[in-house]
């Protein structure tokens, strides 16, 4: 059989279920409607033999102790292969994620990469920072401050042949009585797209997957404008109610969650194979696949 090569998220860092439960740190989660372990674990393996099957590199390593959220690498960091200096930027989480952090950075560095720690901003790592050939989609506002954009700008401007280039963008937030709401647990910013990829999937180098309807309209304009990329609408109920947008591409290959039939359609359209995985005790906590892999390779 030929072995199969990605041409993007070839590596990845995936821990475990082990010490995964429910607390209301996003839209999605609630106290009273805990995972079944068992069934978490399985849902969690099935990503895993769907991604090498489909040519990519799998890592695992433990999930931190008493850290609820350790399942949900993709927060940890926004990572770079050797070809960019093998580097990490590390995140600063919400409070009651702030224990991942310290063991998160010393995995990263017994993986060989350089971490870089933020002063004081918040930043949620992979989850606000999306590589698509030479541009970074970055977010801000919900778990993410506007000061990174800069400090990622410095960071990669001299590291790459092609410097970077950044188009930031921000989530709709959620309201209440037209007011935007603030999470009860970490009292930040409350969205039901509080990362962007919840709202933007990258499928290859110029190809997005994308939920214009999550977007504010300055945004929404923003991502219309970026020139050549194509871009694959993706409805509201579907990046809502499947986290259609948060899938992990080989180029390939889509590996993504089930409930996104118009999604699976234009890929097919566009020439990707699907891998479409039930997974909703992982959902539970507000994420999907590809917030339970951490890209280590990216260019």
């Amino acid at each position: 059989m030929e072995k199969l090569t990605p041409i993007m998220n070839r590596t990845v860092l995936m821990t475990d279920t082990d010490n995964y439960s429910v607390v209301e740190l996003n839209p999605y989660s609630a106290n009273e409607n805990q995972p079944d372990l068992h069934k978490a674990k399985s849902e969690h393996e099935s990503i895993k033999t769907a991604l090498r099957a489909s040519g990519v590199t799998v890592i695992e390593k433990p999930s931190p102790p008493d850290c609820q959220d350790g399942v949900y690498v993709a927060n940890w960091a926004f990572c770079t292969g050797d070809t960019v200096g093998d580097i990490a930027v590390a995140s600063r989480l919400p409070n009651v994620r702030q224990g991942e952090q310290d063991y998160a950075r010393q995995v990263l560095r017994d993986l060989g990469k350089t971490v870089l720690v933020p002063k004081w901003q918040r930043y949620s790592g992979q989850g606000d920072t999306l590589v698509c050939g030479d541009r970074l989609f970055l977010g801000s506002h919900y778990r993410t401050d506007k000061e990174m954009h800069l400090m990622l700008e410095n960071t990669f401007k001299f590291r790459r042949k092609q410097p970077y280039d950044i188009v930031p963008v921000q989530t709709i937030p959620r309201v209440k009585k037209g007011r935007p709401m603030l999470n009860k647990l970490s009292k930040w910013p409350e969205s039901y797209f509080y990362d962007i990829d919840l709202a933007i999937g990258v499928v290859q180098p110029d190809l997005i997957a994308w939920c214009p309807d999550a977007f504010t309209p300055e945004s929404q304009e923003t991502i219309r404008n970026v020139q050549g990329i194509r871009k694959i609408e993706v409805d509201m109920q579907e990046a809502m109610d499947a986290a259609a947008c948060n899938f992990i591409s080989t180029g390939e290959t889509v590996i993504m969650s089930k409930g996104s039939p118009k999604l699976r359609l234009d890929l097919a359209k566009h020439g990707l194979n699907t891998a479409a995985l039930d997974i909703p005790e992982l959902q539970k906590g507000g994420g999907s696949v590809r917030c339970v892999a951490l890209t280590l390779d990216n260019e």
